[in-house]
C-alpha cells in the first residue's frame, strides 16, 4: 500500500527477474473489486491510496481531508471498505510514512473507535517506523489513539536491522507472496 503518486514500486517489480509478472497486480481506488478480490484471495497487490499518475485525473486528487471526504468517501465507498478490511484482518507496518495522511489517519482512527484494543483480544496492529529526531511525546499520544505504536529509529539505515530482526522474531516459513505465483516463496535460504 502506497499514497505516492508514482509507479517505483510497479518498476522495481517489472526489473525483476523472479518478480516482474507482479507488477501488474497494481490497483488504485477505482479498483475496489479487484483490490476484494487480493485480500479475499491473500494475493499480491500494490494498492495506490491516491491514485496513480497515469490515471488520476485533477479532479481525483487527494490533498486534504476535505479531498479525502469529498472523493474516496463518497465516491468510491467501495475502496474505503477495502481499506477497512485490510485494517481489520492484517497488522500494518507503516514505512516510509510520515504519520499525517488524512486518508490512512482518517481510517485509522475510524478502526480504533470501532474496536476495543484494550481488551486482552489480539486484534491486527499497527506499527509506524519513524526517525526518533521526528517523534515526541504528542504524537506518540496521537498515534496511540489511532492504535498505532511508533518505532524509532536513530537513521533510515536502521531499516535493514529493523526487518531482519522482524524477520527474526516473528518468521514466516514458506511464506507464498501469490498463489497464483506458488513459485515464488520467501524464506531464509
Amino acid at each position: 500500500m502506497t499514497s505516492n503518486y508514482d509507479t517505483l514500486i510497479e518498476k522495481a517489480f517489472e526489473n525483476s527477474e523472479l518478480y516482474s509478472d507482479l507488477s501488474l497486480q497494481s490497483y488504485s481506488f477505482v479498483d475496489a473489486d479487484c483490490i476484494a478480490a487480493a485480500l479475499f484471495s491473500k494475493d499480491f497487490a500494490i494498492i495506490h491510496v491516491h491514485g496513480v499518475i497515469s490515471s488520476v485525473s485533477l479532479e481525483n486528487i487527494v490533498f486534504t481531508s476535505e479531498d479525502y471526504t469529498k472523493m474516496l468517501r463518497r465516491r468510491y465507498p467501495g475502496f474505503t471498505m477495502c481499506m477497512q478490511n485490510l485494517f481489520s484482518n492484517y497488522s500494518t507496518l507503516f514505512i516510509g510514512y510520515g504519520g499525517s495522511d488524512p486518508h490512512l489517519e482518517d481510517l485509522l482512527e475510524e478502526q480504533a473507535f470501532n474496536m476495543n484494543y484494550n481488551s486482552n483480544k489480539r486484534l491486527p496492529q499497527n506499527f509506524l517506523v519513524s526517525l526518533a529526531g521526528k517523534t515526541d511525546r504528542v504524537m506518540e499520544s496521537y498515534k496511540k489513539k489511532r492504535s498505532t505504536e511508533i518505532i524509532a529509529i536513530d537513521n533510515y539505515n536502521d531499516y535493514e536491522v529493523l526487518l531482519r530482526r522482524l524477520a527474526e522474531r516473528h518468521p514466516r516459513d514458506n511464506l507464498i507472496l501469490n498463489h497464483n505465483h506458488s513459485k515464488i516463496i520467501l524464506d531464509d535460504e
